[in-house]
C-alpha cells in the first residue's frame, strides 16, 4: 500500500501570539516608523517589507494597509496597492484616505471612471477631504480628456496635458463657487443684493452662481438716474422724473447725494443750493432738507429719504 501523499501547507500561525497587545503596538509602530522614514527616502521596496512587518503586528490597523498601499503605488504596483486599499477600506469603511489609495491605484492604470467612483465614494463618508477633492478633481478631468480622444479628438501629450489642467481648473472653479454658495445658504440667504445709489445714476445688482448680474428696471434699462419729481397726483422715479424736468423744475430732484451727510450751514450746501430749481431749507439740527409741492401740499424730505426711492 502506498503511504499517503505529503500536501504543503502554508503556515497561518501567529508568529507574535506570545506578545502582549501593547507589546505588538509597540513593535508594529517602530516599523510603520521605518517604513515611513524609508518611503521619504524613496526607498519604496524597504517601506513594504517594513510596513508588511507592520501588519503582522497588527493585522487590524487600517493605517498600515493604507501605508503599504502607496509604497506599492510608488513603486508601480498597481495590483497589490488596490488590494491593500481596499483592506483599508474592509477595516474602516468610514475612513477617507483608504479610498484616495483606491482611487489612486485605479487613476495608475488609467481607469479613470472607477478611480472617479473612489474618490467620490471616500467624499461621501469625509466631506471636504481635500486629498480626495485633489483626487477627485485629477480623475475627472482625465476621464473627461479620455472621453473626447474617444469621440474622434486627437491630442498629443503636450495638448493632453493642457486640457486637463484647463478641465481642472474649472472643475476647482465651480466647486469653490458651490462651496461659496452653500456656506451662504448656511447663514440664512445663498444670494448677495448690492444697490449702488450714485449721485448721477443708481443701479442694482445680485450676486448669484459666481457672478454678479445687474438687475434692469420697469424700462429695461440697467441703471436709473438718481432723479425723484413730484406733482399733484403722483410721484415719478429716474426716466420719468427726467423727462418732465423742464416742464416741474421745482419740484424736480436730482444730485441729492451731494448733500447726504452734509450740514446746512456748510459752504458746499449753500453753493449747490444756489444752483439747484429745487428749494433746500434748514431743518432740525442744521439739517438740509428739500422742500417740494407733493398733491397740493409742501413736504420736506432728507436726501438720505430722496435716496431711498431711488
Amino acid at each position: 500500500m502506498a503511504p499517503p501523499r505529503r500536501r504543503n501547507k502554508t503556515s497561518t500561525k501567529d508568529p507574535y501570539a506570545d506578545l502582549s497587545v501593547e507589546e505588538r503596538k509597540t513593535a508594529g509602530t517602530e516599523a510603520k516608523n521605518r517604513g515611513i522614514e524609508a518611503y521619504s527616502a524613496g526607498d519604496h521596496a524597504t517601506a513594504v517589507k517594513e510596513f508588511t512587518t507592520a501588519i503582522a503586528y497588527e493585522p487590524t490597523n487600517h493605517i498600515y494597509y493604507s501605508n503599504r498601499s502607496a509604497a506599492y503605488l510608488s513603486s508601480g504596483k498597481a495590483a497589490p496597492a488596490m488590494a491593500d486599499a481596499n483592506k483599508c477600506i474592509e477595516i474602516d469603511a468610514k475612513w477617507g484616505k483608504g479610498y484616495a489609495r483606491l482611487g489612486a491605484a485605479y487613476y495608475f492604470i488609467k481607469s479613470y471612471e472607477k478611480a472617479v467612483q473612489a474618490y467620490s465614494k471616500g467624499l461621501s463618508v469625509d466631506k471636504g477631504n481635500k486629498q480626495l477633492l485633489a483626487g477627485l478633481t485629477q480623475a475627472q478631468a482625465a476621464l473627461q480628456v479620455l472621453q473626447e480622444e474617444a469621440s474622434g479628438v486627437e491630442m498629443d501629450d503636450a495638448t493632453r496635458k493642457m486640457k486637463r489642467l484647463a478641465i481642472e481648473e474649472k472643475i476647482n472653479k465651480s466647486r469653490a463657487e458651490r462651496e461659496e454658495q452653500a456656506k451662504r445658504a448656511e447663514r440664512g440667504f445663498s444670494e448677495v443684493i448690492g444697490i449702488d445709489l450714485g449721485t448721477t445714476y443708481s443701479c442694482v445688482g445680485v450676486w448669484k452662481d459666481g457672478q454678479v448680474e445687474i438687475i434692469a428696471n420697469s424700462e429695461g434699462n440697467r441703471t436709473t438716474p438718481s432723479w425723484v419729481a413730484f406733482n399733484e397726483t403722483e410721484r415719478l422715479i429716474g426716466d420719468a422724473a427726467k423727462l418732465q424736468a423742464a416742464s416741474n423744475a421745482t419740484n424736480t430732484v436730482f444730485d441729492a447725494k451731494r448733500i447726504i451727510g452734509r450740514a446746512f450751514s456748510d459752504p458746499i450746501v449753500k453753493k449747490d443750493a444756489a444752483h439747484f430749481p429745487f428749494k433746500i431749507v434748514e431743518g432740525e439740527g442744521d439739517k438740509p432738507l428739500i422742500q417740494v409741492s407733493f398733491k397740493g401740499e409742501d413736504k420736506r424730505f432728507s436726501p438720505e429719504e430722496i435716496s431711498s426711492m431711488v
